[in-house]
């Protein structure tokens, strides 16, 4: 599934993604030496998410610089819920074929048309 965020957001963390991204290949290179920059700003992104106060920290942080708030609610909510679908592996048939979920990955599945 792709998401489209506002390439702003990317211009406000610039120094934040740059210490994450550094933080990461210096605790295994290997692994991430061959992330794009959207890789990486996704995985910031992600990570902020874990956390309600780094959520927080981030929502003030794009907040201050001009980002609206329902945008950075409805980017937010989209996040996790994508994050909890394949958590838990939980799935409409459109959305199975739609993003072409691996079989394995599928838990349970629902007839519900739903889009995230």
């Amino acid at each position: 599934m792709e998401i489209e965020i506002d390439e702003k957001i990317f211009q406000i963390c610039k120094k934040h993604i740059r210490f994450f991204k550094s933080q990461l290949l210096d605790a295994d290179y290997d692994y991430f030496k061959d992330k794009s920059q959207d890789e990486w700003n996704i995985m910031y992104i992600q990570s902020c998410l874990l956390e309600t106060k780094n959520m927080l920290k981030l929502k003030n942080k794009l907040l201050i610089g001009g980002i609206k708030s329902t945008y950075i609610n409805d980017l937010f909510y989209t996040i996790l819920k994508y994050n909890f679908k394949h958590e838990h592996g939980l799935f409409s048939w459109y959305e199975i074929e739609t993003w072409d979920v691996p079989s394995e990955m599928i838990k349970k599945t629902s007839t519900k048309y739903t889009l995230i």
